[in-house]
C-alpha cells in the first residue's frame, strides 16, 4: 500500500505505549520480514492449543508463534516476496479459526521474524511462575484485560494516567459505566474458553 515506505509499525488499537516509540520502529530487520513479540497467551494455554500452533500453523516451537497485534514490518521484503498475493491465495485456500490474521501471518513470516524484547508487548495478565517486566514499554490490553471494562487489570494504572490526558477521557469513563456486568462476563467467559 505505500511504496515509497520501507518500513511501518502497525500497532492494535487496544494498547497504550508508555516509552519512546522511536526505539521500537528502530530495531534493526536485517532480511526479516517482520519484527514481532512472542505471544505470550499460547504458553499459558491449553495444550490443545499448542499444538494447533505447532500442527496447525507449523511453527517449530510454541514460543516461536508471535502475537500480530505490534508489528514491525520489513515493506520492502514484503513486497519482495509478492506478501499480498501469497496472503490471499493462502486465504483461499485455508480457514484458520482461532486467531485468523494472525494466524496466516505466522504461517508466511515462519522463521523470517525478528523477535523483540517483550516489554514492547506486555500482556496484562501473568501464568503461572512468570515475572512480567518491571516497566513495559508497551501495554496490549489484549482479550477481556480491558480497564475501560472492567476493574483489578494489570497495568491499570498506565491506562488511566494517559487517559485522563487525553480529550477522550469522559467517553472512555462513560464507556466503561455502560460496560455492564453480562457483557463483562461474556467476554471473561470467551477468554476463559480460549484458554481451556
Amino acid at each position: 500500500m505505500y511504496p515509497n515506505l520501507n518500513k511501518a509499525l502497525y500497532l492494535d488499537s487496544d494498547i497504550v505505549v508508555d516509552g519512546d516509540i522511536a526505539e521500537l520502529y528502530n530495531t534493526p530487520l536485517n532480511y526479516t520480514f517482520v519484527g514481532a513479540i512472542h505471544d505470550r497467551a499460547v504458553g499459558s494455554l491449553a495444550v490443545e492449543f499448542q499444538e494447533y500452533v505447532l500442527n496447525r500453523i507449523g511453527v517449530k516451537k510454541v514460543e516461536n508463534y508471535f502475537n500480530a497485534g505490534v508489528l514491525l514490518m520489513n515493506l520492502k521484503r514484503l513486497r519482495e516476496i509478492n506478501f499480498e498475493n501469497i496472503f490471499l491465495q493462502l486465504l483461499t485456500k485455508v480457514t484458520f479459526n482461532v486467531a485468523q490474521d494472525q494466524d496466516y501471518l505466522n504461517v508466511i513470516c515462519n522463521e523470517n521474524v525478528t523477535y523483540i524484547d517483550r516489554t514492547w508487548n506486555t500482556m496484562p495478565f501473568k501464568a503461572k511462575g512468570e515475572i512480567l517486566p518491571e516497566h513495559p514499554r508497551l501495554i496490549h490490553y489484549n482479550l477481556s484485560f480491558k480497564p475501560w471494562h472492567a476493574d483489578n487489570i494489570m497495568f491499570e494504572d498506565i491506562f488511566w494516567n494517559w487517559a485522563k490526558q487525553t480529550s477522550y477521557y469522559d467517553e472512555i469513563l462513560k464507556i466503561k459505566q455502560n460496560y455492564s456486568p453480562e457483557m463483562q462476563k461474556k467476554s471473561q467467559e470467551e477468554t476463559v474458553n480460549l484458554i481451556k
